[in-house]
């Protein structure tokens, strides 16, 4: 069922007996573009550029990280926040401490399917800055996949600026793009 666009979004510190549910989330997503890499290299100087390139169709992608990993790593995130529609769960957002000083790691933001463009990732998202904002984070950084356009629009529009790259960082060595916001 679609929500009502005056539905009424409740956050919330996630419970153990959450975890089950978010973990039939459907985590995957689909993209019409991706974030490609080009490198030329000179001498002594090497040039990376990014540019979104549209794909001739639909793309599916899948989680890149196995959900035995992701359920270990929910026990040791400094907070998990659900968003609740009618009293049902249909999104969280996951903050890890970050070995920098001053920096918290947005680990995850789900959406359920049908409440996705609803509103539900933007509150969660405030949700999750407020948390890390009273909790003295200095910058909140995340890290997208290159054909992850949907969450690179989102995090964009939420005031976060690319940050750099890793190479082969997935599983299916797909390269990892980086956003920071600062608080």
């Amino acid at each position: 069922m679609l929500p009502n666009k005056k539905s009424q979004i409740t956050l919330r510190a996630a419970r153990s007996k959450d975890v089950p549910l978010l973990m039939r989330f459907d985590h995957g997503y689909t993209t019409d573009y991706v974030w490609q890499m080009d490198i030329r290299e000179e001498d002594r100087s090497a040039n990376i550029n990014f540019r979104s390139i549209r794909l001739p169709r639909t793309m599916r992608v899948n989680f890149p990280r196995d959900p035995e990993v992701t359920l270990k790593d929910w026990k040791r995130f400094a907070v998990l926040i659900v968003a609740e529609v009618e009293n049902t769960i249909e999104g969280y957002i996951a903050l890890d401490y970050s070995p920098l000083p001053g920096v918290l790691h947005l680990a995850d933001c789900v959406v359920t399917k049908y409440h996705r463009r609803q509103g539900v990732g933007t509150a969660l998202m405030h949700g999750c800055l407020d948390w890390a904002s009273q909790n003295h984070a200095l910058r909140v950084m995340a890290e997208v996949q290159t054909k992850n356009d949907p969450g690179i629009n989102f995090l964009r529009k939420h005031g976060f600026v690319h940050s750099g790259y890793n190479e082969r960082y997935y599983l299916n060595n797909d390269i990892a793009l980086y956003f920071m916001l600062s608080l």
